[in-house]
């Protein structure tokens, strides 16, 4: 496991070392020192969009799933699982999402993470077809099957699981071990217009990520063509997802100037861009969500020790 993570660090700073020899700090620097800030600002607010928007789709995941659901827990443990997730390869982490819960619950949720993770996989993928058809033919084609048979699997989840049930190797694996009952369970109980709604939901967010991109690259380079956001932010968010990297570090911000050197935008924009976009929608998020996080270890110990004193 250390073997493992230390070949995550080398590889995130070997790919931030390629990135940084492409461009200049101090007139990065500069850039955001000099930029639009009634864009920034602008820019913000959709950070606040996107964010309510991811929990919101996380809050029609578990509603119906788990109990004693509440805005203001979901909200929790979309945070937490934020926070979670910036430390961890391929944001494994977000499982955290799950700690809010007990018992039955807490199998339920970690289950939807993993469908809202699929779900974002998708949505991401969607977006950048059009990069990666750029970057290649062979490469679109092959990512828009792919996309196709996710959508496929997921409006038919239900059925899907359903027919595994019935085979009777997996059948056989679903009663020795319930817990995978229980963390298919949510799955089960999405219907298609539930699916549909969270698929929408999915789709807006992201488009608010773009679209603040926008405004972000405008900030810092006035009158960037959507052109270059479209085919290059999705790629780069596609990249970032990559296991192989810390919290996507490298890799994003190398897509982003691979894909935007094609529109002769300078590194430096594409860069800062990338970075303002991540702290805005991640990195702030995840501030909040290790407080929250902290406010249940808190929670939880305070809980551990009346029960020591009455025993």
């Amino acid at each position: 496991m250390k073997g493992k993570s230390v070949l995550k660090i080398l590889i995130t700073v070997a790919l931030l070392w390629l990135v940084l020899r492409q461009i200049s700090l101090r007139e990065a620097m500069a850039l955001i020192s000099h930029s639009d800030f009634s864009l920034l600002g602008l820019a913000a607010v959709f950070a606040l969009a996107f964010i309510s928007l991811r929990w919101w789709k996380w809050h029609l995941l578990l509603d119906g799933s788990v109990s004693s659901l509440s805005p203001g827990r979901s909200l929790a443990s979309y945070l937490i699982g934020t926070a979670a997730g910036l430390i961890t390869p391929g944001r494994v982490g977000e499982l955290g999402r799950a700690a809010v819960f007990t018992g039955e619950d807490r199998i339920v949720a970690a289950g939807l993470v993993v469908f809202d993770r699929v779900i974002d996989l998708v949505t991401v993928l969607t977006f950048a077809l059009a990069g990666l058809f750029i970057i290649s033919p062979s490469l679109g084609a092959v990512s828009s099957l792919v996309t196709v048979v996710m959508f496929a699997a997921i409006l038919n989840s239900r059925r899907l699981i359903a027919l595994s049930r019935r085979l009777p190797l997996i059948g056989r694996l679903f009663e020795r071990v319930k817990k995978i009952e229980m963390f298919l369970q949510g799955w089960s109980n999405i219907g298609l217009k539930r699916m549909l709604l969270l698929l929408a939901v999915s789709f807006a967010s992201f488009g608010v990520s773009v679209w603040q991109f926008h405004l972000l690259a405008g900030a810092l380079h006035p009158g960037i063509s959507w052109p270059a956001v479209i085919t290059s932010f999705p790629v780069s968010v596609l990249a970032s997802a990559a296991p192989f990297t810390i919290s996507g570090f490298g890799a994003r911000e190398g897509a982003v100037v691979l894909m935007m050197n094609r529109y002769h935008i300078p590194g430096e924009v594409s860069t800062s861009a990338i970075l303002l976009s991540f702290i805005f929608n991640v990195a702030l998020p995840s501030f909040i969500g290790a407080l929250a996080c902290s406010g249940i270890r808190t929670d939880n110990v305070a809980v551990s020790a009346d029960i020591r004193s009455e025993n």
